[in-house]
């Protein structure tokens, strides 16, 4: 009986000694996948990165500033069609007092 209490608590002592391995590997694993992605956000983010200036810059391109008469002409074809289902948003146009 006292040959089979120890045989298993030499089993349990491997079991434990085995389960430490596993977890330091796994931890190193983790470490490895860790720094791997931290290195792979860096590069993504200086791949991706864009100061202010260069966005307004490469927005600008190709767009055109809308006119008066443009802007009139789509006012008076809503007003025209009584269509209040869509609201019309201009920014950057002052306000005045007497506006309905």
């Amino acid at each position: 009986m006292v040959v089979l209490q120890r045989k298993l608590i030499e089993s349990q002592e491997n079991v434990i000694e085995l389960q430490k391995q596993l977890l330091e590997l796994k931890d190193k694993q983790l470490c490895a996948v860790t720094s791997c992605v931290k290195s792979s956000d860096q590069e993504t983010v200086k791949e991706e990165f864009k100061s202010y200036s260069s966005v307004v810059k490469s927005g600008q391109q190709g767009q055109t500033s809308v006119t008066p008469a443009s802007l009139v002409s789509v006012i008076k074809k809503v007003v025209d069609e009584e269509d209040r289902s869509h609201n019309i948003m201009v920014f950057g146009l002052a306000e005045e007092d007497k506006e309905d």
